[in-house]
């Protein structure tokens, strides 16, 4: 999967938007992922190692917006059943393993 600049842009903007609504802090969603605060922001940018990663963040940032009683932002490039991807590891998203991020 290859995103253009277009679709990083969309795509960093609704995961800013998903976050917001999570209502969660930075300190308490990186906990939540097992990161460090400053992963957690790379994640959000988008520097990331594998694209496993912007995947298991888009999940969890729904299901905490969900949890929070709002209606997630959807998501523009990020679509569709990460299982039906061949080249993610769709046991990488299901465990949530987020790789080291730079």
């Amino acid at each position: 999967m290859s995103l253009d600049a277009t679709d990083m842009q969309a795509t960093m903007n609704e995961l800013k938007a998903n976050f917001q609504l999570s209502g969660l802090s930075t300190e308490e969603a990186s906990a939540d992922l097992g990161i460090s605060p400053k992963e957690f922001k790379s994640l959000m940018a988008l520097r990331i190692d594998a694209l496993e990663d912007v995947w298991i963040l888009k999940d969890y940032l729904t299901e905490q917006v969900i949890n929070n009683g709002e209606e997630p932002v959807e998501f523009s490039a990020l679509t569709g059943d990460y299982h039906d991807y061949w080249y993610l590891n769709s046991r990488t998203i299901d465990d949530r393993l987020i790789s080291v991020v730079c």
